[in-house]
């Protein structure tokens, strides 16, 4: 499935790129290189190409995690790529998944958050269910993204936090969170975006329930 993506992609980016009367073929797989890379809307606007290099390598990443899931004890490799495929959509909720201490799919997921998975825009869990490992791979993650701009940490009610703004990779010089039903886990989001921003001068996170935990993590 991935060598079929992966060739559909690469005969996409010959043709856009008049690759097949190329005569060294040592600047045809070099040339080949940059447009399958990661960020392939940097050398092409054709939107039918964006989207084969896109699934193609979304499709790469599922295999590496099915792969590292694999090693850990799943149940083969078919297996583990359709537990792992949802984790390549631009929407991810977690909450359905075993990420409890000894959790079947705490490695899975700790890896594809260290990969920054450049597709992700909104990510969904449950703070209180999920293991040590995996919230610290999510306030990694909140440090790293550039695309990620809806998180929510399951607390009743909360508004979902912006990683960007957090971070200050949006300019938002004031940040008005008040009122908004953040408990402990999102204030640990948001001291994890505190801790590298360098913009923002103003901060409201009155009338929360944060608590002295949530509290001690945003003084830090």
């Amino acid at each position: 499935l991935a060598e079929a993506a992966a060739a559909e992609a690469s005969q996409l980016v010959r043709i856009r790129l008049g690759l097949e009367r190329c005569a060294d073929g040592g600047a045809e797989d070099e040339r080949l290189m940059a447009p399958l890379g990661d960020k392939a809307e940097a050398y092409n606007y054709d939107l039918r190409f964006q989207a084969a290099v896109g699934d193609a390598l979304k499709v790469k990443r599922a295999a590496v995690l099915a792969a590292a899931m694999q090693r850990g004890g799943g149940g083969g490799l078919a297996a583990a790529m359709v537990a792992v495929l949802p984790l390549q959509a631009s929407r991810v909720d977690l909450t359905g998944f075993d990420l409890g201490d000894d959790g079947v799919m705490v490695g899975t997921v700790v890896a594809w958050m260290e990969s920054e998975p450049s597709a992700l825009t909104s990510l969904t869990l449950d703070w209180g269910k999920v293991c040590g490992r995996v919230r610290e791979a999510v306030l990694g993650a909140v440090l790293k993204t550039h695309t990620l701009v809806a998180l929510s940490v399951g607390e009743e009610g909360a508004m979902p936090l912006n990683p960007q703004q957090l971070c200050g990779r949006e300019a938002v010089p004031s940040l008005d969170l008040s009122g908004k039903r953040l408990g402990p886990g999102s204030a640990a989001v948001v001291a994890a975006g505190l801790s590298v921003n360098k913009v923002l001068t103003d901060l409201n996170l009155c009338y929360n329930q944060i608590r002295h935990e949530g509290a001690a993590a945003i003084a830090e």
